[in-house]
């Protein structure tokens, strides 16, 4: 099984987490989740408590 890692920073979650455009990759995620081993890696900063704490919205 292939293993895929996406590396997001904060820059990509901020400044408004809730209505970011993370949503969008979740069809693709989810099509490739029979296929792969996805880890999502957000980087540190004032964003890493957000982006944890709406983890379940992919």
């Amino acid at each position: 099984m292939k293993t895929i890692v996406i590396s997001l920073g904060g820059s990509v979650l901020v400044p408004d987490i809730e209505n970011n455009n993370i949503k969008q990759y979740r069809d693709l995620l989810s099509s490739l989740k029979d296929t792969c081993r996805i880890f999502i890696v957000v980087g540190g900063g004032e964003a890493k408590p957000a982006a944890i704490s709406v983890q379940h919205v992919i």
